[in-house]
This record gives structure tokens, sequence and C-alpha cells, in this order.
């Protein structure tokens, strides 16, 4: 006689598993169970934790430095393009204060004023070229965009992005050079012929002229001058 297979297990449904994740998230009052529907709760935690892992990323990859910073200055955020821009670590400068690690003093208290919503702006708009300083306190040429942010019910952030570009003003200086020594190279070469030009033609119109009159005294039957030959 064939005995019966024994029942397989049945896989819990949508609704059995939602029941196991409100008695996960129950909480015992006296004599009675209280349930709380955390399934919205915890899909918001996972995106949040997916766009943080994204935004890591995002830092990691960027080609520009990038620094985040309150209001007072006290950076946040330091990412592995601006501790190779700085020449620090990124450990060495949380904490601190941004403008005063890196902003030559003349340009502090405008960025602070922009940094707490006090300044316009004006001249800041954008990327601009200016000079900033390494941790080690040398300047060199940077091109800087600041944006600030407020958060709802939190701090006034203020985010910055810097790029190096030393090598590149370093690049027109010499393409500005060479320039210059080919237009004053094809300026001389104007002037030479020029004066070439003048010299052969001072000469040439006496010899011109002098043949005319040979030519003319051929043709004519008045006895012709003499000239001495030329050695």
């Amino acid at each position: 006689m064939l005995r019966p297979a024994p029942p397989q297990p049945r896989k819990p449904d949508a609704a059995v598993a939602r029941l196991a994740t409100l008695i996960a998230d129950a909480s015992h009052r006296g004599n009675a169970w209280q349930y709380r529907d955390v399934t919205a709760a915890r899909t918001a935690v996972r995106e949040l934790e997916t766009l943080k892992r994204f935004y890591e990323q995002v830092l990691e990859a960027a080609i520009d430095g990038v620094l985040t910073a309150e209001e007072s200055g006290s950076i946040l955020e330091f990412n592995p393009a601006a501790e190779a821009i700085f020449g620090c670590r990124r450990a060495d400068v949380l904490g601190r204060d941004a403008l005063g690690l890196f902003v030559p003093n003349p340009l502090r208290g405008q960025l602070r004023a922009i940094a707490r919503g006090e300044g316009d702006g004006s001249g800041w708009e954008g990327r601009v070229e200016t000079t900033l300083l390494r941790f080690d306190g040398t300047a060199f040429a940077a091109e800087l965009a600041i944006l600030p942010t407020v958060a709802a019910n939190g701090p006034r952030l203020f985010t910055a992005f810097v790029r190096d570009v030393t090598e590149r003003i370093h690049r027109d200086s010499e393409l500005r050079l060479a320039k210059d020594l080919v237009e004053q190279s094809a300026l001389a070469k104007q002037e030479f012929l020029a004066n070439m030009s003048h010299e052969i033609r001072t000469p040439l119109n006496a010899v011109i002229g002098l043949s005319h009159l040979l030519v003319s005294g051929a043709n004519s039957a008045a006895p012709r001058p003499s000239f001495p030959s030329l050695p």
C-alpha cells in the first residue's frame, strides 16, 4: 500500500509575512498587545542607506575636491580629491575651520559672510578663479564654486567645489608667450622685407633710368656719348 507523501510546508504569503513583521515589532502594555506597522519606516531606512552609499561613491570618484562645512567653518566632509589638492588627510581636518585652514586672510571675511548668509555673494556666482592655501600654507591657483545649503530645521551648511588650476594657468601663460613671440617674429619679417625692398628699389631706379637713356640714344641719329666700362 502506498503511503501518502508527507505534507510540504506552505510558503508564507504576503499577508502572513506582513503579520510576522507586525508581531516582531509589537509592544506589550499590561494585558493588551499594540501593533505598529513599520514597513514604510523600514523601506525609508533602506532607501536612505542606498542614497548614502551612492553619495559616498560619488564623493570617492569626484575629480573636484569637495568640502562641506557648517556656517562656522567646521569641516564635516572632505573627499579624496580634496585630500590630494590640499595635501592632507580627511581625519586631519574634520571639525577644523575650513576658512582658517585654506583661505588667505584677505578673503576670509567675505567668504565667512557668504557662508553665514550675510553677504550677497557678489562676484562668487558660479565658478571663480581665486587663490587658496594648501595644508602646509603654500598658495595655489584654484577654481572655486560655493553652494550654500539650508537643511529643514537644521544648521546652515555650505559645500565648496575646488579644482587646482595651477598647471592650466601655467600652460596658458606659455601659450601666450609663444603667441607673442610668433607675432614679434612676423612683424620683424615684415619690417625686414620692407627695408630690403626700399634698399633694392633705390639703386634699381637709377639702373632702369640709365638703361632707358641708352636705349633712347641708340634710336637717335645724334652721336651717342661714351660711357666708361665697368670693371
